[in-house]
């Protein structure tokens, strides 16, 4: 059974990529979610313990993801998964379990993107104002190296 989910979150370190033996693209890249929780006795969110996702992109979706950088807001779109490892320390046998995300669509989060007023509009084109990270409301665009 395939459980899909929406994780929204900040991405976390490198991002890499590679081929595998079959030759299909893999970039894979980790998410942190911040979450938080209420607290009666505050009357106020207190901050919880971020969770870390890893997301596995393949084929063309690697190919498109292989450009996110550290810090990049990313909504992540996939199938959970989670993997057990076992391993030794100091004499006992550990277990960890991570959770992955097959990822089946990547965006950026533009809540979180740099805005900015859209300069020389070419007659006929909208002009918003915004201009989220990567997007062409106007005439002119931006990449994600140059969000804040």
């Amino acid at each position: 059974m395939d459980l899909e989910t929406t994780v929204v979150g900040k991405l976390m370190g490198e991002v890499r990529s590679r081929a595998t033996r079959s030759g299909q693209q893999l970039t894979t890249f980790r998410v942190s979610v911040a979450s938080h929780r209420w607290d009666r006795g505050l009357r106020a969110r207190v901050p919880l313990p971020p969770t870390y996702f890893t997301v596995c992109c393949w084929g063309d979706l690697a190919a498109a993801t292989a450009g996110l950088i550290d810090g990049d807001a990313v909504v992540v779109r996939g199938r959970l998964r989670q993997r057990h490892v076992e391993y030794e320390e100091e004499g006992r046998t550990r277990r960890r379990t991570f959770t992955d995300v097959d990822a089946i669509v990547v965006g950026l989060d533009v809540r979180s993107a740099r805005v900015s007023q859209a300069q020389g509009v070419p007659a006929g084109e909208s002009n918003t104002g915004l201009e989220p990270r990567g997007v062409s409301l106007a005439a002119s665009t931006y990449t994600a190296r140059e969000v804040a």
